[in-house]
């Protein structure tokens, strides 16, 4: 079974193109490829994370609020009740914000699908990529625990609490099972800073494509951001029914900029499986047993506006330039 995840940019196409046309184009791009074609005839599952979500629905911008920092929590030593601190009050905002709501988030929607294209097929896309998520029983619960853990990311920290505080939320958030699908890319970006100068000194260091995948890490925009629910769900699968299961995500997107997205975010991963994590339960630790989730890579499918499929990559064959 694979979860879909369709990036805004490619379900806006699919569900207003008259006729439902983009949407049985993409059934006959699928049929066409084979490995494509043997994953959409499975029971498989629809996908979206609050970013793709909300901006589905047309909400601009997440609510988002100030938080004084107490002195005493701006120590490295202080990190595990830091992040106590913000993850309690983040979530208490998001939680409780009306903006955030899902009645609200339906009113949004129905707004949005006044836009679908009124064939029978666009309308049951619409329901299964929107609808259906937005009814889910836990999607509140969901919501505010992905932006309460985004909120802690982007916080505005001193130099010296960067890498302690990106390496103690890895290990205590990255291979939580049920955190999966909580983009880790904001720490991954951060990592990338202090992992990407190394490469410099390395002669076996391809540089051209090492320049471009220091490139495709400098987001700009805050879709740039939304964008990268996409990477991380592509590299580690989607927690489903107590197992990961892969996921098929589908975008319009460049595919050499998401090509090099998904080396760093594998090579980050790998840094911290073969090195980081070791690391910490060793010595001292070494009665301590860490046992890695079974991640599942996907696939990323680029379209074209049309619908139609121009080429994929295979997560699994990706190969990072950390090990």
């Amino acid at each position: 079974m694979y979860s879909y995840l369709f990036d805004n940019n490619i379900y806006r196409h699919l569900s207003t193109s008259k006729d439902g046309e983009a949407l049985r184009r993409l059934d006959q791009s699928l049929g066409e490829i084979k490995l494509l074609k043997t994953i959409s005839e499975g029971n498989n599952v629809y996908k979206l994370t609050p970013y793709t979500l909300m901006e589905a629905v047309g909400l601009k911008k997440v609510p988002n609020f100030e938080l004084n920092i107490p002195t005493n929590l701006k120590k490295v030593k202080a990190i595990p009740q830091l992040v106590e601190y913000l993850m309690s009050e983040s979530y208490q905002f998001y939680s409780t914000h009306q903006d955030l709501s899902r009645e609200n988030l339906i009113k949004m929607a129905n707004i949005q699908s006044q836009h679908t294209d009124s064939s029978e097929n666009s309308k049951r896309f619409e329901q299964l990529c929107i609808y259906d998520v937005l009814r889910y029983p836990t999607f509140q619960t969901y919501i505010a625990e992905c932006l309460s853990f985004d909120f802690i990311c982007k916080q505005d920290y001193s130099k010296d609490m960067i890498l302690p505080l990106t390496s103690y939320l890895f290990h205590t958030n990255l291979y939580h099972c049920k955190l999966t699908s909580l983009s880790k890319f904001r720490l991954v970006k951060l990592q990338w800073q202090y992992i990407s100068p190394s490469y410099k000194d390395d002669t076996t260091v391809d540089f051209t494509s090492l320049a471009k995948r220091d490139a495709s890490m400098r987001l700009k925009k805050h879709k740039d951001y939304l964008d990268c629910d996409l990477i991380h769900l592509a590299c580690m699968g989607d927690y489903l029914n107590h197992e990961f299961h892969p996921v098929m995500a589908f975008t319009c997107d460049n595919k050499d900029v998401i090509k090099d997205r998904l080396i760093n975010y594998k090579s980050i991963n790998s840094m911290y499986v073969n090195k980081v994590i070791p690391d910490m339960f060793s010595d001292t630790n070494s009665h301590i047993k860490f046992i890695f989730p079974k991640w599942k890579p996907g696939i990323v499918v680029f379209c074209n506006e049309d619908g139609s499929i121009y080429d994929y990559i295979d997560v699994n064959e990706l190969r990072p330039n950390y090990s």
